[in-house]
């Protein structure tokens, strides 16, 4: 899966769903339009995040494709670098319980300010 595999299927769910909805709307149909496409897809994976080898916490990123690419998805005006550090920071906790994949994945946006969506590739830092 590439940059522009992601934006076609972003692109077909919002085509379909139009602008203004909620998050979890976006997150449900890219999930459901990436699986009519042959992947693999998980929702909500719970990514434990450890502090010093002691488990300080978790925190949930919107899809795991192919047991390799996360995406974190939104539906603000403007994806910012904010949100590409939010998903570097899942990256690398994942990689850390996961033996080292994933280590990129994809910032989706919805935007709610009519710009379409923007994708754009994350890696872990």
């Amino acid at each position: 899966m590439d940059l522009d595999a992601v934006t076609a299927a972003a692109n077909v769910v919002l085509d379909v769903l139009g602008t203004g909805l909620t998050e979890s709307c976006y997150q449900q149909a890219l999930g459901h339009e990436l699986r009519l496409r042959g992947h693999v897809v998980e929702c909500e994976i719970t990514i434990p995040v450890k502090f010093k080898g002691v488990h300080v916490g978790a925190v949930r990123a919107d899809l795991l494709v192919d047991y390799r690419w996360i995406l974190e998805l939104k539906s603000v005006a403007r994806a910012t670098e904010a949100h590409a550090q939010q998903l570097a920071a899942y990256l690398r906790h994942h990689t850390e319980c996961n033996g080292g994949t994933p280590t990129e994945g994809f910032l989706v946006n919805y935007s709610t300010a009519g710009a379409g969506v923007e994708v754009r590739l994350v890696t872990a830092v």
